[in-house]
């Protein structure tokens, strides 16, 4: 009896992303009884569900529905939801930014079978192995890391890293909203993107529970607001960008190690 996969997909404003995962998934090189479900997380804009819609022919049995609620928790509960009513007996979860080798199915129930797990996460078995010999290597030793600054530009970030510390600065903008909150989470993060700052010293503790419920969420490192939180909760994974568009910066990173590495952040805001 073949084993039976259905392979689960969420997306989200990214149908290029979608096709090449798709295309890579028909590619897949395995005996199994092999089907795709795909889950949009835009219900307004539905460019993965178009996608899916549009495709006629393709090697798989293929499915799509939509997400309503906005999140990855609640488009992978969707995903659960929809595969546990189907006669699966695997279900394989990847990213539509993801793209899998040929023998990525086969390899998953290859090792589901040897180990019996309930869950199987990571690399497949052939990467570990050398992974493993990699790090038993005594003739290859770990180099640290090298020292970097650099501009996120695509989520309003920047970051300075140095042998013994790793600094950085939160921004948000009209397409970065300054925090997210959902299911009930991150309650008190309305300036987390207000210029906040962050400052990783190998301290493992620092950042640990007892920092988010006691640190002033109005007062947070390196932002320069004068007010209040608002009373009332956030909404669920509601967006809350800056409506100014002044929000970036610069990074110097110099090919000689010796040399000072730095970077220029600059934000205006004011939240609306």
């Amino acid at each position: 009896m073949r084993d039976s996969v259905i392979i689960c997909i969420p997306t989200f404003r990214r149908p290029k992303m979608l096709a090449r995962l798709l295309d890579a998934i028909a590619a897949l090189e395995t005996d199994a009884d092999v089907r795709v479900l795909v889950a949009d997380n835009d219900a307004e804009g539905h460019a993965g569900l178009d996608f899916c819609n549009s495709l006629a022919g393709y090697r798989w049995p293929l499915s799509s529905v939509i997400a309503d609620k906005r999140g990855i928790a609640q488009v992978r509960n969707t995903l659960i939801e929809n595969a546990l009513k189907t006669d699966a007996q695997f279900i394989a979860m990847i990213d539509d930014d993801e793209w899998p080798q040929k023998d990525w199915i086969s390899q998953f129930l290859k090792t589901a079978h040897q180990t019996r797990a309930d869950v199987l996460q990571g690399l497949d078995p052939a990467s570990l192995r050398d992974v493993q010999v990699l790090l038993q290597d005594a003739a290859t030793p770990a180099q640290p890391a090298p020292p970097f600054s650099r501009i996120y530009a695509s989520m309003d970030r920047a970051v300075h890293v140095r042998p013994d510390f790793c600094f950085s600065v939160a921004a948000f903008s009209p397409r970065i909203s300054a925090f997210e909150s959902g299911n009930g989470e991150n309650l008190r993060g309305w300036f987390g993107g207000a210029g906040s700052t962050t400052l990783l010293h190998g301290d493992a503790q620092a950042f640990a529970d007892g920092y988010w419920p006691t640190v002033d969420a109005a007062r947070l490192p390196g932002i320069t607001t004068e007010g209040r939180c608002p009373s009332a909760p956030p909404k669920g994974f509601a967006f809350y960008p800056n409506p100014q568009r002044w929000v970036g910066g610069a990074a110097l990173t110099p090919t000689d190690p010796a040399l000072p590495a730095g970077a220029v952040m600059g934000m205006d805001f004011s939240h609306a």
